[in-house]
């Protein structure tokens, strides 16, 4: 009876939740069901509304129309368009609806709406209950006709979704009580999605009793409540602790297919054959010959691990030589046969790649996406390239091997990076695990360190301060300003007014969202300073004209990754937004305004893979700020960095290890003995 089990999916979305495969990564949902960030419009947009305006099915309907149906109809609009499309309906609604939307329009919604009446609804019920309307459409289109029923019959089913007070009241509204199956097992899927959240793959021992007799306030049995979740398929059990089920088959689909793989030779067919030894070593003396810098021996022996082995790792520190190796294996691979796919996971760090190696990248993403169109179909001779590793969390690394097929595949990261922004942790524990063979740049070569930069981040990595030179205006390497938080953001202005030279080549990152040195607080006044009589961005009146954006979902039809950054360029006599990114100009509307924001300032995650001339790092005291932390943000820059803020709060971040170890099983999973460890025979309190 969970919700992971009736989504018609295939198993890469096995975690339908609004952490997963539905919500966008930059918004939270707190277990309480409030929200992060939420979009301002002129009155709360209900469900109806929003599906209406976004399927594809009702073509032609948009915001506009659908607002006016809204607005036409009430709280009837459901009942009227149920009536009327089923011939049950008078004459007068009929022509209402008419007059409301072009005839066309109005024909292709009467013929498809009898379809998904059950979807409407359940979009009707999860506004009456409460569910906020972004959340609930995305529940209405996970279920779909088919989960209307159960969810209505079983509002534990919503726990991946709102939050558990949420799902309690309406629980209690249907008379549900605690000693409810139903209830049970939705207490147990309630503390599993709220590891998910913090990035667990498996919540253990007492930490599992303790979080369900929380829920329960001490009035269930954590034990029966756990046993009746493994009874109905809605938990797994390993060892002494449980997870969700999505997350335990990810992680052992993971391990069963690296143990295939990784001690196999590259693959091979006729068109590439084996790179032998004699060839690796041929090629890379006239690699000596024609570049100023000669590879050291490490770089040679990762070169030659990457073309000889089906599975392999590339890991290395800033300044260690990644970029030079990847460039070298990405030219012998297509010397000798090899078919490259070359990708990481945002768009800024896919374009990275490209400029460094001379070849077409991707995101991992627009990558998978080809086997639906069936442009990709990946045999011996493929070898697939992953740069910047680190930042790939569990299901995006399942749905990669899912897809191998008979290909190669290299991972490329820097394990003192911050871990994945999802759940799970692969690159990290591979590195770990020593299974597969690796290669580890670990030595600052002369010619990368001309900045100072990289001398600074290895200091930060292995958790000794570093000297930080007093600030001297735009000069190379790492310096310091002093400055108090609440004077944060002019001393951020004053710096860049120093340092930056030409339009883009300085980037604001901070650690922190909130606070007077936080994202939100930088990116608006910033804004403001530029002037409030810009136009603005369609129903967006923090964006004006002049202000740099980011993009925050992946949009393939337009070439768009989460990530992408660019301008917004001027408002167009249509009322659309002429806007710039990645070097594109795309013309948006009001429906984009939800994924577009300011990007004065970006966060270390959203920074993380890309690169920019110069960066200032506001740094305060916060719960958060750890080593990771602060060596991804150093690493971000090519020829300065300006710390702002409090030296303690540096050193104190610095010397903390990453604030939250990641409890996952896919270490555990790949030690031999460990391989029938879970079995649904009992729960091991």
């Amino acid at each position: 009876m969970n919700n992971i089990r009736n989504l018609n999916k295939e198993p890469d979305c096995l975690i339908a939740t609004r952490s997963n495969c539905i919500a966008e990564e930059n918004e939270t949902f707190p277990m309480d069901g409030s929200r992060h960030r939420a979009m301002e419009h002129p009155y709360a947009v209900s469900t109806l509304e929003r599906v209406l305006s976004r399927d594809p099915r009702f073509e032609g309907i948009g915001e506009k129309r659908a607002a006016a149906l809204r607005k036409t109809f009430g709280a009837s609009l459901h009942q009227v368009l149920s009536s009327v499309s089923m011939g049950q309906e008078g004459q007068n609604s009929r022509a209402i609806l008419y007059e409301v939307l072009p005839e066309k329009i109005a024909d292709t919604l009467l013929a498809v709406y009898p379809e998904m009446i059950a979807e409407m609804d359940l979009a009707q019920w999860l506004d009456e209950i409460g569910v906020d309307a972004k959340i609930a459409a995305n529940i209405v289109k996970a279920w779909g006709a088919a989960g209307a029923s159960s969810i209505r019959a079983n509002p534990f089913l919503l726990v991946g979704w709102i939050g558990w007070k949420q799902v309690v009241r309406i629980a209690r509204a249907m008379g549900m009580t605690v000693d409810d199956r139903r209830w049970q097992v939705g207490a147990v899927e309630a503390v599993l999605y709220q590891g998910l959240d913090e990035k667990h793959t498996i919540v253990r021992g007492q930490k599992l009793r303790n979080e369900i007799n929380r829920l329960f306030q001490g009035k269930g049995d954590p034990l029966e409540a756990a046993q009746a979740a493994l009874d109905d398929a809605g938990a797994a059990v390993w060892g002494n602790g449980l997870q969700p089920v999505g997350a335990a088959l990810m992680e052992a689909y993971c391990a069963d297919r690296i143990t295939e793989i990784a001690g196999q030779s590259a693959q091979t067919d006729l068109i590439a054959s084996q790179i032998q030894p004699h060839q690796i070593d041929e090629f890379l003396a006239s690699f000596d010959e024609a570049s100023k810098w000669s590879l050291t021996d490490r770089q040679r022996e990762a070169i030659g691990m990457a073309l000889t082995n089906r599975l392999s790792l590339l890991a290395g520190y800033a300044g260690a030589g990644k970029t030079t190796v990847l460039s070298t294996i990405a030219d012998l691979a297509e010397t000798y046969g090899r078919e490259l796919h070359l990708m990481a996971l945002s768009g800024r760090a896919a374009k990275r790649i490209s400029e460094a190696t001379g070849r077409p990248t991707s995101t991992i993403a627009k990558f998978l996406m080809s086997f639906s169109d069936d442009f990709i179909e990946l045999g011996p001779e493929s070898f697939v390239i992953i740069d910047e590793a680190s930042m790939v969390d569990l299901p995006t690394f399942y749905r990669v091997l899912r897809r191998l097929g008979q290909g190669n595949l290299l991972l490329v990261g820097d394990p003192a990076q911050l871990p994945p922004i999802g759940f799970g942790l692969v690159f990290h524990t591979l590195i770990e695990s020593r299974m597969v063979p690796r290669t580890f740049l670990d030595r600052v070569l002369r010619q990368a360190d001309s900045s100072g930069i990289p001398i600074v981040a290895k200091a930060i990595r292995t958790g000794r301060m570093p000297e930080l030179k007093s600030f001297d205006g735009r000069a190379s390497g790492v310096s310091f300003v002093p400055c108090e938080v609440g004077d944060a953001i002019q001393c951020i202005m004053n710096v860049g007014k120093e340092i930056t030279s030409t339009r883009g080549e300085t980037q604001i990152i901070s650690p922190i969202k909130a606070g007077d040195a936080g994202i939100e607080a930088i990116n608006h006044t910033f804004s403001n300073w530029r002037g409030n009589s810009r136009d603005s961005f369609p129903d967006r009146l923090d964006i004006k004209v002049g202000d740099p954006v980011i993009w925050t979902k992946n949009d393939y039809d337009r070439n768009l990754q989460n990530g992408s950054m660019g301008r917004y360029l001027r408002r167009l006599p249509d009322g659309k937004a002429l806007v710039d990114l990645d070097g594109q100009e795309l013309e948006l509307t009001q429906y984009d305004a939800e994924y577009i924001d300011l990007a004065y300032a970006i966060s270390v995650h959203k920074a993380q893979g890309s690169q920019w001339n110069r960066v200032i790092i506001p740094v305060f005291k916060s719960r958060i700020l750890d080593r990771s932390l602060i060596y991804t943000a150093i690493t971000r820059a090519v020829e300065q960095i300006v710390l702002i803020g409090d030296l303690d709060s540096i050193e104190a971040g610095v010397q903390r290890a990453e604030s939250q170890m990641r409890q996952t099983t896919l270490s555990e999973r790949l030690i031999p003995t460990s391989r029938s460890y879970d079995s649904n025979s009992g729960f091991p309190f």
